[in-house]
């Protein structure tokens, strides 16, 4: 399984390019997602196969039922890999809970996938910083991956990474990761108010670095 040539396509991308990353792991795997696309609107939900290994990347959740939630659009529905089309939506009539997301979650990667890639875009009230934060959950182990990207001033990331053991009760879990999320923003907030003003641009046009002040 030549794994490492997905992973490079996600590995340091900008929030603001992950759409075009998940078009390109579409050519690689020649699926065609425009009925995905169309029913989800913006929301993200790609369920890729690559040399027989499965990788779902999404803004979306799975409760205990084995529905796709979206709670921006309120509603749940069931997505078919083999036709790639999406079946039974319904109006969601309330927010699933935490454990009821990582119970779905779990057994969507315990029975069958290897690796479950969530994306979630989340931009402050000032519109600068766009983080996307990504969890990553293969033999047991959970990876969260979070990424600041500053947009008024250029191509800025802070990247930090924390493993998490997830064996045990799924209760147990689910407050686990939570501790751990508040604690990797806390220290993105400190690593951004101690190092963004002595940060150095690169323009992606012509490669030229230019100092810059964070007002």
């Amino acid at each position: 399984m030549q794994q490492s040539s997905i992973q490079q396509i996600f590995e340091n991308v900008i929030p603001a390019e992950l759409h075009s990353s998940t078009l390109e792991l579409s050519q690689i795997t020649k699926m065609n997602f425009e009925s995905v696309l169309n029913t989800v609107s913006n929301d993200l939900i790609r369920i890729i196969t690559f040399q027989n290994e499965k990788f779902i990347i999404s803004k979306l959740i799975m409760n205990e039922e084995n529905y796709y939630v979206s709670t921006r659009l309120q509603k749940k529905f069931k997505f078919d890999p083999v036709q790639n089309l999406i079946t039974d939506v319904e109006k969601l009539e309330a927010e699933p809970t935490s454990f009821e997301c990582l119970q779905g979650l779990s057994w969507e990667v315990n029975e069958n996938n290897n690796i479950l890639i969530i994306a979630n875009d989340m931009i402050d009230e000032r519109n600068q910083i766009n983080s996307s934060l990504r969890v990553v959950c293969k033999d047991n182990k959970a990876e969260i991956k979070l990424q600041s990207h500053i947009l008024e001033n250029g191509n800025i990331q802070f990247s930090l990474v924390e493993n998490i053991d997830t064996q045990g009760d799924l209760q147990a879990q689910a407050q686990q990761i939570q501790k751990e999320i508040s604690k990797i923003f806390d220290k993105l907030e400190a690593e951004t108010e101690n190092t963004v003003k002595g940060a150095r641009r690169v323009l992606p046009i012509c490669g030229q670095k230019i100092n810059w002040e964070f007002q």
